[in-house]
């Protein structure tokens, strides 16, 4: 298959960045705090590597076959870094937030829910069930990520909790990528694919080009240290904890009356 000079500087900036992105996490030690932002940067790469190698030597019906599967690993990947990023936000010292992790696991069932029947209702230019699948798989994962991470928003502005940097740096950088991958995919599925099969040049241009500008804001958000927490003096968190302790035990004296 012929590749234009831009789609390959793409390909290959994309592979690049995602190696020197896992290599200032390694080097900075941020894989033991990010697991499965770690894992989820490696396997792009894996996945960049592929999908070029495959596309270079017109193997098109192995491509289908691995843009499947691999879609499918890329979405579960981002979902296990929603939750990662969810633990960093709510699990404080080890401990959830009070009632935080049963409404994250209700709302992100819904959200499932809602994310499959966009993506039903969903008005395709295919010509086959083929093109119609990519159209849905390139649709559904964007859709997901986005109301994952509004309904975890919404929670932690509930709990009035504070983002860690880092955290509030991979979290931006897939909402940066998503939000916009919403409408890429919308205006995909109205325009179909063109005479010799392929997705319009200039929406997969724009995709990869969107997502260069993650990666380069990750290794630098990534390379900067944490600032350090701001720690309670111990006579104000002695006052904290008496309030806290007054309010709980009026509360239940309420509650029995």
């Amino acid at each position: 298959m012929k590749l234009s000079n831009l789609a390959g500087i793409l390909w290959a900036a994309g592979f690049v960045l995602n190696c020197v992105l896992l290599m200032v996490l390694c080097l900075r030690r941020r894989a033991k705090s990010f697991p499965i932002f770690c894992i989820f940067i490696g396997f792009s790469a894996v996945r960049t590597l592929i999908l070029f190698s495959l596309w270079r030597h017109s193997q098109w019906n192995l491509y289908r076959t691995s843009y499947f599967v691999l879609m499918f690993l890329d979405t579960c990947l981002q979902v296990g870094l929603i939750w990662e990023i969810a633990s960093k936000v709510f699990r404080r010292r080890g401990v959830w937030a009070p009632d935080v992790r049963t409404k994250l696991a209700v709302w992100s069932i819904a959200s499932v829910a809602v994310a499959c029947g966009l993506t039903a209702v969903q008005q395709l230019a295919g010509r086959s069930w083929l093109q119609d699948a990519v159209l849905r798989a390139d649709f559904f994962p964007p859709i997901l990520i986005s109301e994952l991470f509004v309904v975890m928003l919404v929670l932690s502005s509930e709990a009035g909790l504070n983002w860690r940097t880092h955290v509030a740096a991979i979290t931006l950088g897939l909402a940066a990528f998503s939000f916009p991958e919403v409408v890429i995919g919308t205006i995909a599925n109205l325009r179909g694919f063109d005479k010799l099969g392929y997705l319009s040049s200039t929406l997969e241009s724009i995709r990869k080009e969107l997502y260069l500008a993650c990666l380069i804001y990750w290794c630098y958000s990534m390379w900067q240290p944490e600032p350090e927490s701001r720690v309670m003096p111990p006579r104000m968190e002695g006052q904290v904890s008496g309030l806290r302790d007054i309010l709980v035990h009026r509360g239940n004296d309420w509650g029995d009356q």
